[in-house]
């Protein structure tokens, strides 16, 4: 998907991972932790030229 960031979440022991998240530029990506979250804003992210 062009423009989007891919997060890949809980990793196997095959080195796989079993869920991701895209998230198209411009939203926020929200990383949840234990106790709190991480926002990373996309909207200021470069985009190459065969992204878009």
């Amino acid at each position: 998907m062009a423009g989007s960031c891919t997060v890949y979440q809980h990793p196997t022991r095959t080195g796989t991972y079993r869920d991701d998240d895209v998230v198209p530029f411009g939203q926020d990506l929200v990383m949840p932790l234990e106790s709190r979250e991480i926002v990373v804003r996309t909207d200021g992210l470069p985009v190459t030229d065969d992204a878009r």
